[in-house]
């Protein structure tokens, strides 16, 4: 069992994405963002979790959610 199947977080939780070798382990990541727009979610998801690909992102005003799924 190589990979944790899903591992969700809240955006906000910066330190938890940069710092978490489960996060580098899941097969599948569900993440919310507040308060950013969806080119700095983007940008952030590109640079933080680059072994990821992005599958669905949702964004709003105020509110962003990716489903990503590792490479």
């Amino acid at each position: 069992f190589p990979y944790t199947t899903l591992f969700r977080s809240e955006g906000s939780e910066y330190n938890i994405i940069e710092n978490s070798t489960l996060l580098r382990k899941s097969k599948y990541l569900q993440i919310s963002f507040h308060n950013h727009t969806g080119i700095y979610v983007e940008k952030f998801i590109h640079k933080m979790l680059p072994e990821y690909d992005m599958i669905t992102f949702e964004n709003s005003a105020d509110y962003s959610e990716t489903f990503l799924r590792i490479k």
